[in-house]
């Protein structure tokens, strides 16, 4: 009888493990950057704002780097500012510049990670345009 019981409860424990593990994968979300979309960056430049448009290329280089990106509801302490971002169709995506390798959706308040070499690329595209970013 005791070991009928310990299995049951062995098998309700494994079922609500497998719920929760559904439940967390499938409310995780993903980052919602069109294929097609016009790109600028922003920053401070010789202390005023600056924005500039990309083109074509360098949009698509830019939006295959970020799109379909897994973020994270945690409240990371980067320096997020819109003085260092990026907007793709109108939505803001804000670089931290003190060394975390995040980004944030300022339209949902979510944040997504990048790589080393994804923050290179993103430095090079700002460098290139006059703006700096400090990683």
């Amino acid at each position: 009888m005791k070991r009928k019981q310990y299995r049951m409860m062995l098998l309700c424990l494994f079922l609500l493990g497998g719920l929760l593990a559904v439940f967390v994968a499938s409310s995780a979300t993903r980052t919602k950057i069109p294929a097609e979309a016009s790109v600028r960056i922003q920053f401070q430049g010789q202390g005023k704002p600056e924005s500039r448009t990309l083109v074509r290329e360098e949009a698509q280089r830019l939006i295959s780097i970020l799109r379909d990106r897994r973020e994270y509801r945690e409240n990371y302490s980067c320096g997020f500012s819109a003085e260092l971002s990026i907007v793709i169709d109108g939505v803001e995506y804000d670089i931290a510049s003190d060394g975390c390798p995040f980004l944030l959706d300022t339209s949902t308040g979510l944040f997504f990670e990048i790589s080393k070499e994804e923050k290179q690329i993103l430095a090079e595209l700002f460098a290139k345009y006059g703006g700096a970013v400090y990683w």
